[in-house]
């Protein structure tokens, strides 16, 4: 992610375990790394639905102690996030637009089951 920026992850990263283990310290590290290209959420909806103007030029999405519910669609979205080349990115009054996807993703949390992994 760090030396090839135009590089796709295709993979996501899941760091699962009990509370106060550490596991948010690798995310912050890498979005101390990549500054303003990092995005942190905790709501699904940031990273699945239908508006993502906020991950326009951003090369890593930390997701922590995000539910997932087992909703379809949702599950279409992260996917494409994850391994596309391309994604569409919708900001809110705008029209969707296609871009390259350069984002790589990484899920933390204390779940046992923390994302639909297919």
């Amino acid at each position: 992610m760090v030396q090839g920026k135009k590089e796709m992850a295709e993979v996501c990263v899941v760091l699962r375990g009990e509370k106060g283990t550490g596991k948010s310290t690798m995310g912050e590290i890498i979005l101390d790394i990549v500054g303003n290209h990092g995005f942190i959420s905790s709501s699904p909806e940031r990273f699945t639905g239908r508006f993502g103007g906020h991950l326009i030029g951003k090369l890593f999405l930390l997701v922590e102690e995000a539910f997932w519910a087992g909703d379809q669609k949702s599950q279409g979205r992260l996917k494409s996030l994850i391994t596309s080349k391309t994604i569409d990115i919708e900001e809110k009054g705008i029209r969707a637009t296609m871009m390259e996807n350069h984002l790589h993703v990484m899920m933390i949390g204390n779940s046992d089951w923390m994302v639909p992994a297919s």
